[in-house]
């Protein structure tokens, strides 16, 4: 199973310490709860359907060797691979005017005097078509250094939501789990801390002490976070770039990544980048909106105690007391 950034806090590991107290409830109870909430965990599964939905084909991570050609086009790695073809560009274009400048220099020649070879002639040509205002100051290439920088992690970190997203059980399934054990699967998930069994069978679902829930929905909230942090910045990225990036030669290299090989009717500038990017950001936020609504919001709590029910000890192991894990535990975090 992928690992991700988020899971690891979210669930247990093989052996995980019980601390505070717990508490254990009868299968009977968990399954009137289960019940009781049945329309809200499967509008829960049924969300995260969409939301794997979403992550996988509107709009997809990346990269080209696992998606088709048109869903590739939609993943913020394609939109990064056009940053980085572009960086590309323009920092052989500005190692080129270094290189022409130091031949002219070692023929005694300036940018500023009159060219007696054809080698000033092209350095000449590059200054007059924008060049004048972006070397040798790396302001430009600066920027797009940590650009490119912000987006690879931002990448690496989404490939790890998209994944864990992708191991949560929603409502369809490929097995023949029945609808009562593929809910109680999904309740589990989200407020059970294991199963209590006697002689290997299981009598009761652990609540506690750990809080799942929030713990779940927390992730989730900086997930939500995550998303609308970077659709912030990159709104602010090209909002900056319709001004100091529209420079001639900047609008001639990335001219050459147009995604819409130059079908629009204006010509592709990096603000049409950065806003792409700032696009791809925002088109995950309301599905990870409905889920936090569902489960904060509409899904009822778990029941208390029972009534004479003896709480989980603190201090141990769950094995110390003979408790087993959730079959979504089993594989380790």
């Amino acid at each position: 199973m992928a690992k991700s950034f988020i899971c690891g806090s979210v669930f247990a590991s093989a052996l995980f310490a019980v601390q505070g107290e717990g508490y254990i409830l009868s299968l009977p109870i968990w399954n009137q709860y289960i019940q009781k909430e049945w329309n809200n965990l499967e509008a829960i599964g049924r969300q995260i359907d969409n939301l794997k939905y979403t992550i996988t084909f509107d709009c997809p991570v990346g990269g080209p060797l696992f998606l088709p050609t048109f869903a590739y086009n939609r993943s913020l790695l394609s939109l990064l691979d056009i940053l980085g073809e572009a960086r590309v560009a323009f920092e052989l274009s500005f190692a080129k005017m270094n290189q022409l400048s130091r031949m002219m220099r070692s023929q005694g020649l300036s940018s500023g005097g009159e060219p007696t070879t054809d080698l000033p002639l092209v350095l000449q040509e590059m200054l007059d078509n924008g060049w004048d205002q972006l070397w040798p100051n790396d302001e430009i290439k600066s920027l797009l250094s940590e650009i490119q920088h912000i987006g690879t992690d931002s990448v690496i970190n989404a490939m790890r939501i998209s994944d864990y997203i992708n191991d949560i059980p929603g409502w369809e399934r490929r097995d023949d789990t029945t609808d009562q054990n593929h809910i109680d699967r999904l309740a589990r998930l989200i407020d059970s801390n294991g199963v209590f069994t006697v002689g290997g069978a299981v009598e009761g679902i652990i609540v506690g002490p750990q809080p799942t829930r929030k713990l779940l929905t927390t992730q989730l909230s900086r997930v939500f976070n995550f998303l609308r942090f970077h659709e912030a910045q990159f709104r602010s990225y090209a909002k900056n770039a319709s001004i100091s990036m529209a420079n001639p030669a900047l609008l001639e290299i990335i001219r050459k990544s147009d995604p819409n090989y130059g079908a629009g009717e204006e010509p592709f500038t990096f603000a049409d980048l950065f806003a792409n990017i700032a696009k791809w950001f925002s088109c995950w936020v309301p599905e990870f909106q409905d889920l936090l609504y569902l489960i904060e919001k509409q899904l009822g709590s778990v029941p208390e105690p029972e009534v004479g029910l003896t709480v989980v000890p603190t201090g141990g192991t769950a094995s110390d007391y003979g408790i087993g894990l959730n079959e979504h535990m089993g594989d380790g975090v």
